[in-house]
């Protein structure tokens, strides 16, 4: 676990240096898989703890992640967000901090 983002995912996010502190912080990172699941990334030690605690069985902890479905996405990001966890998203064109 290094607990830090990579700049490289920044895709096209065009942000200044306060926005990239925050997208660097957050504990989760989401991107669509080219199946019809949703990638989930650990980013920090908070959220492994929290992974390892909520969703160990499909944790691969080799490559710091696990795969949802749409469904379970949106039920991931509701639990994560009651207990303080931060999200980002993504998409095609840029990043959502959730």
């Amino acid at each position: 676990m290094n607990g830090q983002g990579s700049k490289q995912d920044s895709g096209a996010l065009d942000a200044s240096s306060a926005d990239e502190n925050l997208i660097v912080c957050t504990d989760f990172a989401i991107r669509k898989t080219d199946g019809r699941g949703f990638e989930v990334r650990v980013m920090t030690q908070r959220g492994y703890y929290w992974v390892s605690a909520n969703h160990a069985d499909r944790y691969d902890g080799e490559t710091q992640t696990f795969v949802l479905s749409l469904i379970e996405t949106n039920n991931f990001l509701q639990q994560v967000r009651k207990v303080g966890l931060r999200t980002r998203y993504h998409g095609p064109t840029h990043i959502d901090l959730l």
